[in-house]
């Protein structure tokens, strides 16, 4: 099974003309089946944090030569852990955060 990790910290913030150069499209199909880590969640564009909250909304499908197919791919992702205490004052998409924040897990030292 395939496994992508994604540091939103790396990513561009926007191109010249506004657009997001990278697309969840393109995760989930290198994930096709597999496992989509998205690591630095508050450092995730607008942009993209909307595509994520689509794609988590409704079923996403990928279309090919054979036709269209279903998309299936755990998605899992990591913030630092006071970020979600402070979650309201970020910006970050409300829905997103929603459909995100249904399992904590906590690193013990």
């Amino acid at each position: 099974m395939p496994f992508l990790a994604v540091s939103c910290r790396s990513l561009p913030r926007h191109t010249e003309s506004g657009t997001q150069p990278t697309t969840l499209t393109s995760w989930l199909d290198a994930t096709l089946g597999g496992t989509l880590f998205i690591d630095d969640l508050p450092h995730m564009p607008e942009g993209l944090q909307q595509q994520v909250a689509t794609v988590l909304d409704h079923d996403h499908r990928t279309a090919d030569l054979r036709g269209t197919r279903l998309t299936r791919a755990r998605i899992i992702t990591g913030a630092d852990p006071q970020w979600a205490a402070t979650f309201d004052a970020t910006g970050f998409c409300p829905r997103l955060f929603y459909r995100l924040n249904a399992i904590h897990i906590a690193k013990y030292t």
